[in-house]
């Protein structure tokens, strides 16, 4: 059974799928200090930093093995070689690891109750992913619905890592570390990387009509050019969120040369797509790469930035 679950573990989410959210956790955390003004020193406790951020490795995993019990038909039919469609991995080895993911999320984050709740949000919220919102007949045949419906476990994430930075204020304000405790304001920041994650949604379900198959994506349903636009639309967003915090501690001048940067940068491929319908490249049949691209640009530049704030 073990070697099974490791087989699943390195063919679903092996380190660099891991990685994802732990920078994001990592770039997250360079906000909020930034925000409410603080100078990280050294002989600070950043322990309720660094296990807010491990849980937040296992919440992603967790939603991967629901992700298996919930499309394991579809699976069978487009995605038959996966370890699960396949037979090398069981059913009841993921079931052991859903509890074992579960039982590590209430180990790291029993000692605090605020995480605790935080924890619980998260975990109660994918559970009613799991049961489709008790509606899967309907849901299933509406791709735009699920993301509705599904993709606030990004703020749910979000907020839970909020509770880890105010911990982490309240615990070296106590120690006389910190001038302050923390305001709480998430969803500064929230907004932009929440956006990152609808883009990666989008962008992994739109293909050119000719690579079309059985399997429902965005540019089936709402077609190619429309599909790709709502993608441009969410890194639109994303980049207004950034440039408003870049602007925080910048020109205005240089805040918009950093916009159009990162904007030329990372949308070429989309605006691409939108005239041709083809991507750049014949190996990629989605966009979904463009966007990892995309996510890994903008959350360097609020690390570049923030580390450019701690120096100036």
């Amino acid at each position: 059974m073990l070697k099974r679950i490791l087989i699943y573990l390195q063919e679903m989410y092996p380190p660099a799928h891991a990685l994802a959210p732990i920078i994001m956790s990592i770039v997250f955390f360079m906000a909020m200090t930034k925000l409410n003004g603080y100078t990280l020193i050294a002989g600070m406790s950043y322990w309720p930093l660094v296990l807010a951020t491990i849980s937040q490795l296992f919440f992603v995993l967790l939603i991967r093995v629901m992700d298996e019990f919930k499309d394991y038909q579809d699976d069978l039919k487009n995605f038959p070689n996966r370890p699960l469609p396949s037979g090398r991995v069981l059913h009841g080895d993921l079931k052991l690891l859903g509890v074992c993911i579960v039982i590590i999320m209430i180990l790291l984050n029993a000692w605090s109750s605020l995480l605790a709740v935080g924890m619980l949000l998260v975990l109660v919220y994918s559970l009613l992913m799991l049961k489709w919102f008790f509606i899967e007949e309907r849901m299933r045949k509406s791709l735009p619905l699920a993301l509705l419906s599904h993709h606030p476990i990004i703020y749910c994430y979000l907020l839970y890592l909020s509770l880890g930075f105010v911990e982490f204020s309240r615990i070296n304000l106590q120690q006389g570390i910190l001038p302050q405790e923390a305001r709480f304001i998430p969803f500064l920041m929230a907004i932009p990387l929440a956006f990152l994650s609808t883009n990666w949604e989008l962008s992994r379900k739109i293909k050119p009509p000719q690579l079309e198959t059985s399997y429902t994506t965005y540019s089936k349903i709402l077609g190619p050019k429309i599909a790709v636009i709502s993608a441009l639309l969410t890194q639109l967003i994303t980049f207004s969120g950034v440039s408003y915090y870049l602007y925080l501690t910048n020109s205005l001048a240089v805040t918009i040369a950093l916009f159009i940067t990162l904007a030329l940068l990372t949308m070429l491929p989309y605006l691409r797509f939108l005239c041709t319908l083809k991507t750049l490249s014949p190996t990629h049949e989605t966009l979904r790469v463009y966007s990892e691209i995309q996510a890994i640009f903008v959350q360097l530049f609020i690390a570049l930035e923030f580390l450019i704030t701690l120096y100036k």
